[in-house]
């Protein structure tokens, strides 16, 4: 006899609310990834993100022209070393 269980439905919620209205395809504001915080693990990297990679020096990259804003990384970094990308205005 097969006996089948019912899991609760995750329930997702987009990383930057959006207004109502509004494209759902334009962009967010593109990530970056702190450079102090980055301990290499790759699990980023893990995501085949076209935006994140290996540059080879102390922390991994995200190229802010290619990042969509997606968030689908964020989750996956242990050190929370992925965020909005912060600017400094001139």
């Amino acid at each position: 006899m097969t006996t089948f269980v019912s899991l609760p439905r995750k329930r997702l919620l987009p990383i930057t609310p959006r207004a109502p209205g509004q494209d759902p395809a334009a962009r967010l504001a593109p990530l970056s990834i702190e450079e102090r915080r980055c301990n290499r693990c790759g699990s980023c990297l893990k995501l085949a993100c076209p935006a994140i990679s290996d540059g080879g020096g102390e922390a991994l990259v995200i190229d802010e022209a290619t990042c969509t804003g997606c968030g689908l990384c964020v989750p996956l970094c242990r050190a929370r070393a992925i965020g909005p990308a912060l600017r400094l205005l001139d």
